[in-house]
């Protein structure tokens, strides 16, 4: 029996929610330095505070572009999950629509 699963991460007071699904009888990707998720946060208090948390050093992005911008930490599979400051403020109702 093969089991299926998503898992839905809300993102509170956005309106919008991120869902990560399985991708098929395929396996995995190989993590690539242009295979990102990028999360913008409110100010960069909240930035530092979840740097904080994860409670591992950063690491160093491929891209010149999000080496200025992002707080950037390596997922156990090896992809890069990158923190910002959302450029809108706090803000985050067009987030959902934002494309």
């Amino acid at each position: 029996m093969r089991v299926r699963f998503a898992v839905f991460l809300e993102i509170p007071g956005a309106n919008a929610e991120l869902e990560i699904t399985p991708g098929g009888v395929h396996s995995a990707p190989l993590p690539h330095p242009e295979s990102l998720i990028v999360l913008c946060l409110a100010d960069q208090a909240e930035v530092d505070a979840i740097g904080m948390r994860i409670g591992q050093p950063p690491v160093r992005p491929a891209n010149p572009y999000w080496r200025k911008n992002v707080v950037a930490f390596e997922d156990p599979d090896g992809f890069q999950v990158l923190f910002t400051v959302n450029p809108h403020g706090r803000d985050m109702g067009g987030l959902a629509a934002a494309g």
